[in-house]
């Protein structure tokens, strides 16, 4: 046989079975990870999402893909992903020093993100190579994450948690309710193709609302006001937090304010059913919280004298996503029993 013959089928073998291999491969991957968005007809698409941009104007959001490098700036966010099953797409997470989160809890879910206690800045996200940010709307500040246009310019997609934009009265933010609550959990799902288990999140929570609801019918309409002590400032949080949508869903009244904060003084002339105590962190804050009410004039409201007080938890009354259903336990609980 020719020697220059066998060296044509040789070629032509290995340049064959190149061939196979990168066919295999290809289809191999398709088969393993595919996070491309497909219409009834599987064809690619692209996913829109309405969010806001951090002065509060609306934006929409466009994704042809699911994210694979996810930052989020709250465990709150971080909690809902790992519920929805996308902890692996998560490279970077910060915990603020005031929700005194036990981070080496995480670090067993997601072993090969960085978590950290320090709030992200633009240097420290960009060397994690991002294609998604998840953050409450302070998470974008100047001095943080900076604006979100400037990640959009980046070819960075930013997304605000609904429910942590607004100073209650000030911001242009509308108003943090169940259903926007809601709105993104499902988000979260569509934007990481988990919406079958977003929405078994979502109608464990809207049952639960109905019931409770349909109980409240039966109580006695009370006057509510939510309090968070912040050195020698109160500030209020009415109807336009979450906890407000809750208690007004539950058939009792907020007491608003025109200001997010008013002094002591102030207080006195209020004369609520119930109030309810905010507080950041664990027992021992929730116990330096109530303590503010043993000081004049506090001590002489009404609600104070009858013992109807009660401590929430933050993330019972801001951006609660998969807490929402405790919140409205321990609501309705602190309102009616």
């Amino acid at each position: 046989m020719n020697l220059g013959n066998i060296k044509i089928q040789y070629r032509q073998v290995f340049l064959l079975i190149c061939l196979v291999v990168f066919i295999l491969f290809s289809f191999g991957c398709t088969g393993i990870e595919n996070n491309h968005y497909n219409d009834e007809q599987g064809k690619n698409t692209r996913l829109t999402i309405s969010n806001f941009n951090f002065d509060g104007t609306p934006v929409e959001l466009t994704f042809t893909k699911s994210p694979e490098r996810v930052i989020v700036t709250r465990p709150e966010i971080l909690d809902l992903l790992l519920e929805l099953g996308v902890g692996d797409k998560v490279v970077g997470a910060s915990f603020p020093l005031s929700t005194k989160v036990n981070v080496s809890q995480y670090k067993e879910k997601i072993p090969n993100a960085l978590l950290g206690v320090n709030e992200f800045d633009k240097e420290s996200a960009l060397m994690l190579h991002p294609d998604l940010i998840i953050g409450w709307r302070m998470s974008f500040r100047t001095g943080a994450l900076g604006d979100t246009s400037y990640w959009r310019g980046q070819g960075v997609q930013t997304y605000i948690e609904e429910n942590s934009g607004p100073i209650p009265g000030v911001d242009p933010f509308p108003p943090c309710t169940v259903d926007s609550e809601i709105q993104f959990i499902r988000n979260m799902g569509k934007i990481f193709g988990k919406e079958q288990i977003a929405e078994e999140k979502i109608k464990e929570i809207e049952t639960y609302l109905a019931l409770m609801e349909s109980k409240a019918k039966e109580q006695k309409p009370k006057k509510v006001l939510t309090i968070e002590f912040m050195r020698d400032q109160i500030e209020v949080f009415g109807d336009k937090i979450i906890s407000g949508d809750i208690i007004r869903r539950l058939g009792s009244e907020n007491i608003n304010y025109e200001v997010p904060f008013i002094s002591t003084e102030q207080l006195r002339y209020e004369d609520p059913d119930v109030i309810f105590i905010v507080y950041h962190g664990d027992e021992a804050d929730k116990l330096n919280a109530m303590r503010h009410l043993e000081r004049e004039p506090i001590s002489h409201i009404r609600a104070v004298r009858e013992g109807k007080v009660y401590p929430l938890p933050y993330s019972y009354i801001c951006a609660t996503n998969i807490r929402t259903k405790k919140s409205i336990e321990a609501i309705y609980k602190g309102l009616y029993e």
